[in-house]
């Protein structure tokens, strides 16, 4: 039976251990609030490619990327400066040995027994 250990949780990334696979959830999408002067509250693709390099998991997940708040709370509240497309060209251009897996929402992250 293996174990999902859940190491470390913050409000951007998720670090987990699942049968000693390491496994990084990173937000991506690079909130900002509007009427805070545009704070960012949320890292952004290139951020979270470089915590993703200092982590070294054996994947790396980006999420928050198809986040709305809708159309009436994006245009006045919310700013988003970052994608998953652009995440997995961050990573791409660190060379790390990190598989990056982009989901769909909803879509469940499958990790075949080999690795």
């Amino acid at each position: 039976m293996s174990t999902l250990t859940v190491t470390r949780v913050t409000h951007s990334c998720v670090l987990l251990d699942f049968a000693g696979i390491k496994i990084a959830l990173l937000a991506v999408n690079g909130l900002q609030i509007r009427p805070a002067f545009n704070r960012q509250v949320v890292m952004n693709a290139r951020e979270a490619a470089e915590l993703a390099e200092l982590l070294r998991p054996r994947f790396a997940v980006p999420m928050h990327y198809a986040f709305t708040g809708g159309p009436l709370r994006d245009r006045l509240l919310l700013k988003y400066t970052g994608t998953a497309e652009e995440f997995v060209q961050e990573m791409a251009q660190r060379g790390t040995a990190t598989e990056v897996r982009v989901l769909e929402p909803g879509q469940p992250l499958q990790i075949d027994a080999a690795v």
